[in-house]
C-alpha cells in the first residue's frame, strides 16, 4: 500500500494511507528510527503520553491540551484526502501555532511534543472527516482531551474512551 503523504517530523514518520470508511477517509500509521515497522496509532498511546507528561509538568502539559483541544475545535472536514490537501492543511497548522514553548515535555514520555501535535491534528481531521461522510458524531478525540485536562482525571474512564477498539 503506497502513502498519501508521508510526514517526518521528530525522529518519526506519520504515514498516511487512504482509508475505508469513507472516500475521504486517512488511515494512519508511523513509524521511527526505533522500530521501522509501521505501527497504528491507537488513542490509549498518546493518552498515557501525556499522561506521562503532565504527572511531571501539570501545568505546562495542560495548556499543551489547551492547544490540541482548539486545534481539534478548529480542524477542518476534508472532502479530499489528496496529497496537496493535507499537507496544505497540516503547513496551515504548523504555521498558526508554535510548539517551541512546549519542548521541554519532550523530557517524558515517549513522544515529542511536535510529532503529538501532527498526529493528533490529522486524528481530529479524520475523526470530523469522518463523522460527516458517515452521519455519525465526532466525540471520541475530544472526550478524551477533555479528561486530560481535568485535575482529578478519572483513570478508569480515560482508558475506557482511550481504549476503545474502533478501527483494526
Amino acid at each position: 500500500m503506497t502513502s498519501i503523504v508521508d510526514v517526518f517530523c521528530s525522529g518519526y514518520i506519520l504515514h498516511v494511507f487512504q482509508g475505508t470508511l469513507s472516500p475521504y477517509d486517512i488511515l494512519l500509521k508511523y513509524s521511527s528510527s526505533k522500530s521501522k515497522q509501521p505501527r497504528t496509532p491507537k488513542h490509549i498511546h498518546w493518552s498515557v503520553d501525556l499522561l506521562l507528561k503532565k504527572e511531571n509538568d501539570p501545568v505546562l502539559t495542560s495548556e499543551y491540551l489547551k492547544l490540541i483541544k482548539e486545534v481539534w475545535i478548529d480542524s477542518d472536514v476534508i472532502n479530499d484526502n489528496s496529497f496537496e490537501t493535507i499537507d496544505s492543511l497540516l503547513n496551515k497548522l504548523i504555521k498558526k501555532y508554535s510548539l517551541a514553548k512546549y519542548e521541554s515535555l519532550n523530557d517524558y514520555g515517549e513522544y515529542p511534543v511536535e510529532f503529538l501535535f501532527v498526529l493528533m491534528s490529522l486524528l481530529a481531521i479524520q475523526e470530523k472527516t469522518n463523522a460527516t461522510h458517515n452521519g455519525t458524531t465526532a466525540v471520541m478525540f475530544g472526550k478524551i482531551i477533555d479528561e486530560l485536562l481535568k485535575s482529578d482525571i478519572d483513570i478508569f474512564k480515560l482508558m475506557s474512551t482511550a481504549g476503545f477498539g474502533g478501527r483494526k
